[in-house]
């Protein structure tokens, strides 16, 4: 199986070529601990494993089977197997780590006489997300070993009031509070999510309104240097900063704002708490890098410190203010791109640092924050009805923050999330010097990848700001197939966005994400259901990838065994089940215009595997059985509502050689 990360592979397809992995010669816990797993050939002799260093001897070998010079960077790494032993090279944690993964990967049937090597093609390959919820940390930690096995190297943790703060234990106190406002809110319905978006309301997802002790965050840190992954902690304050206005509301730009998460930069007290914020984050987590955020600054120049500043400068400021401190602490800065851009879009819409009106229309709803009864606010962004007078609509200007680029220190690392507006704007921050990389990335719709590189593009960066646990991170704009993807353009050479390629790499990343998910329950007995959805839901007109609903239940599989035992896996729309009807092409978006991919191909990936034929879309899901008993029969009980909305392909039970050892009509499985 080519892998999604695979460079250059030179090996032996001669059966009596093929080897095992034997002792494994080091003394590293998670390197043992992973090897362990490696399939094994009953027939092909047992080669003991060694780890070491690059040379010039291992540089002959890689020159030699692939014409290719070493490539200058920490993260590659060869493995060499010959006839008595297999070697791998590498010359840090986190290639070796890499080459782990790749051993097991080629095990089993795979594994032969060759050389392995591989490297990145990007030195940023990250993934931005929330602290889980406590009951979600074990699929946390699973999710980082995911990240491992597809090359990633950072992961942007967003902070806020998650981490328990010793000098400000007012700051967790009150941001459990305030999430817990918003949790019964948040992204239940279109309507809601959409039509209202409440500002920042998403960000109350942040481990679901729970705190991390200290030493919790510790351990998650040892636990990612283990495998060669670089936490950086995103501490946002000068917007986005609702956790610290909640507990200090006197710090914000409009303190009697419904709900205020802009602070002033130039309140007297501000870093005396941030500053507090950052020494406890750097004495946790040790980071190279610390994120402040600085992203959707729409609240600024408006109190009497600030009435009448340049906006941009008021933001360079603060930037360098940050920057400055955390140098002195041997810490890199990184910020979000948005404000640092004048963007318009080819609608003639501005976006980021640019000088624009917002609109907001009082609805007749509310939410309760803390005590306090919010009126919930209709919000215009971009073209607004031309009766919004009428509407009662209230203007808020929004004013122009680009010019603050040529202020900041050039080395601050930025994440532009604007990659897909226009081709004039994409290489704004490599002209002018900063270490860039592309936010918030939607992979599969990225154009012009090689061109990005040529000019000096980092990689990339997908974000999830919905709660971190399998559902919501498949869900929110497809963030799980995102990743997949975003392996194979940040590694592989032959990575090809040409449309004929699309389905491809499309069917590819499916594959290969389906088959490290489900790793374990695929070498053991288990049952093999392909089945597809031929609508997406109630309402499916309104459903959108990023939206969290609670009704997405189309039924439930039952397991009934011969001695009267049942197991039962539910059907969940976009989690283990996809539309029959999506759309197998990549199309440009009729009012956008970057490259679109149909949410609903691939929102299931990870938990299950794709297929396509003349016929549609089908997904294949796999579930563990218990060996000691045998199945009788396999029924579908759908829900009333969504009755005739599910159709299944086969049902069968496999063996861990893959092999269909008892299959059930599928024309009877329905209830």
């Amino acid at each position: 199986m080519r892998r999604l990360t695979d460079s250059f592979i030179q090996l032996s397809d001669k059966a009596q070529d093929r080897v095992n992995i034997g002792k494994i010669e080091t003394s590293d816990p998670y390197l043992l601990s992973l090897l362990s797993r490696a399939n094994t050939s009953s027939n092909a002799p047992a080669l003991p494993l060694y780890f070491a260093s690059f040379d010039d001897a291992v540089a002959h070998v890689v020159h030699d089977s692939f014409d290719q010079s070493l490539a200058q960077t920490d993260e590659k790494y060869a493995i060499v197997i010959g006839p008595t032993k297999i070697t791998v090279y590498a010359n840090t944690q986190r290639a070796r780590v890499y080459a782990a993964h790749a051993l097991l990967d080629h095990a089993g049937t795979d594994l032969a006489h060759g050389v392995i090597y591989a490297f990145p093609r990007c030195p940023h390959r990250s993934v931005h997300v929330f602290f889980p919820p406590h009951d979600a940390y074990g699929y946390f930690l699973r999710f980082i070993d995911m990240l491992c096995a597809f090359g990633y190297n950072k992961l942007i943790l967003q902070v806020s009031g998650a981490m328990e703060f010793k000098r400000h234990k007012e700051i967790n106190d009150c941001w459990k509070e305030y999430a817990k406002s918003y949790l019964e809110y948040n992204g239940k319905t279109y309507d809601n999510q959409i039509s209202t978006r409440i500002r920042n309301a998403n960000h109350s997802y942040n481990a679901h309104g729970e705190v991390y002790t200290q030493k919790e965050c510790r351990d998650l840190a040892a636990y990612c240097e283990a495998r060669g992954i670089e936490i950086i902690p995103e501490v946002p304050y000068l917007s986005h900063s609702e956790y610290l206005l909640a507990a200090h509301p006197e710090l914000a730009e409009c303190p009697d704002e419904w709900t205020p998460d802009t602070c002033c930069p130039l309140h007297p007290d501000l870093y005396k708490y941030v500053f507090d914020l950052f020494d406890e984050v750097i004495d946790v987590f040790h980071p190279q890098t610390l994120h402040i955020g600085h992203d959707e600054w729409w609240v600024m120049c408006q109190c009497e410190r600030c009435r009448g500043k340049d906006p941009a400068q008021l933001f360079a400021n603060d930037v360098n203010h940050a920057y400055q401190y955390l140098k002195e602490k041997g810490v890199k800065t990184m910020i979000w791109g948005d404000k640092l851009m004048k963007v318009c879009d080819r609608n003639g819409e501005f976006h980021g640092g640019a000088h624009k009106k917002i609109w907001s229309v009082k609805t007749d709803r509310s939410i309760e924050v803390m005590g306090k009864e919010c009126p919930i606010y209709e919000k215009y962004w971009f073209k607004a009805p031309e009766n919004i007078e009428e509407m009662g609509g209230i203007p808020h200007e929004l004013l122009a923050t680009y010019d603050c680029a040529a202020y900041l220190h050039r080395d601050i690392q930025v994440l532009n999330w604007y990659w897909a507006e226009n081709d004039e704007i994409n290489d704004v921050f490599l002209r002018m010097g900063y270490p860039m990389a592309y936010g918030n990335c939607n992979c599969t719709n990225l154009e012009h990848w090689e061109q990005r590189l040529a000019l000096g593009a980092q990689g990339i960066s997908i974000s999830c700001w919905l709660q971190m646990d399998e559902v919501h991170f498949q869900r929110w704009d497809t963030a799980m197939f995102q990743l997949g993807y975003g392996a194979m353009m940040t590694w592989r050479k032959d990575y090809s966005e040409k449309a004929q390629d699309f389905l491809a790499n499309v069917l590819q990343v499916a594959h290969a994400m389906f088959r490290q998910r489900n790793a374990e329950t695929l070498q053991v007995p288990h049952l093999r259901i392909t089945h597809t959805a031929l609508t997406t839901a109630e309402n499916a007109d309104n459903i959108r990838p990023y939206i969290v609903y609670d009704d997405v239940g189309l039924g439930t599989y039952e397991i009934h065994y011969t001695d009267g035992t049942i197991t039962r896996q539910d059907v969940l729309f976009g989690h283990n089940i996809g539309y029959k009807y999506a759309r197998t092409d990549r199309w440009h978006h009729p009012v956008l215009y970057w490259y679109q991919t149909d949410p609903f191909l691939t929102m299931p990936a990870g938990v299950c595997d794709l297929h396509i034929n003349a016929d549609g879309a089908w997904y294949t899901l796999v579930l563990p059985l218990d060996v000691h008993k045998t199945v009788q029969s396999v029924q579908f009980v759908p829900r009333e509502k969504y009755r005739t909305k599910t159709q299944i392909a086969e049902v069968c039970v496999m063996d861990e050689n893959d092999t269909i050892i008892q299959t059930f009509d599928a024309r009877t499985i329905t209830q």
